[in-house]
């Protein structure tokens, strides 16, 4: 992948990538009423993973990996809209990891918790995501994950009609749903893009969703593992991490 101009430097996006979710994740894990969104502001350069509070109704932490993380703050901008604290990629690196989720949850005014939820529901989904872009981060073929609401301007924008044409049971999940606090449903679905195909897809609601295969929800499959998740990849992706 082509290398990312930020803060000055030059950086490889598989880095940011896995970095970006695995930051996001740790954050849901921590807050869940926090959901991982994608957003494409036209203001600027913007590839962002965005954490928003369904408790709240607004997004409040921006992970953008064409720029800088930042807390958006209400009220605060000069123009009566948002304003944000924000730090750049290169700080991310050159940090512990923990650190930069203890600041932005500290910026944002989220009370750091006494200990991490159990791995249920969209915590596991977001686990699984983080952990095999992690895993094909340095290999040839890294994994592209990107959600099934087009968030750019024009007329594209809304739900991605091939993606749940290609993944029928995905598309009766997003019917059944209706609407989320974030708003359309198909937010809540990632797909996995490689070689410029989608190989498979994983909702916010921990459910696998592969070509001419049934749905596969998760859950069950995490329990029969001993709520392990490193044993529920081995048996579930071990065909995608060959």
């Amino acid at each position: 992948m082509t290398p990312w101009m930020v803060d000055g430097k030059r950086f490889d996006f598989r880095l940011i990538n896995a970095r970006s979710w695995w930051i996001a994740t740790e954050l849901c894990r921590r807050h869940p009423q926090l959901a991982i969104i994608e957003r494409h502001p036209p203001d600027g350069p913007h590839d962002s993973l965005a954490l928003f509070d369904e408790s709240a109704g607004r997004t409040l932490v921006d992970l953008n990996r064409a720029g800088s993380l930042g807390v958006n703050l209400p009220g605060d901008g000069k123009d009566g809209g948002d304003g944000a604290l924000g730090f750049g990629w290169a700080e991310v690196f050159s940090t512990e990891p923990l650190r930069t989720v203890t600041r932005l949850e500290s910026d944002a005014g989220l009370a750091a918790p006494r200990k991490r939820l159990a791995t249920t529901g969209h915590l596991l989904s977001y686990r699984l995501i983080t952990i095999l872009v992690e895993a094909s981060a340095n290999g040839a073929q890294p994994w592209e994950v990107r959600s099934a609401y087009i968030d750019a301007p024009g007329e594209d924008r809304g739900p991605s009609r091939h993606l749940f044409e290609e993944f029928p049971g995905a598309a009766e999940q997003r019917e059944r749903i209706g609407e989320v606090p974030s708003g359309d449903p198909a937010r809540g679905f990632w797909a996995f893009r490689r070689r410029d195909q989608v190989e498979f897809m994983i909702d916010h609601w921990a459910t696998l969703y592969r070509r001419e295969r049934d749905p596969m929800e998760l859950e069950p499959a995490f329990r029969d593992a001993g709520r392990n998740v490193w044993k529920l990849i081995a048996h579930v992706f071990a065909d995608e991490l060959e």
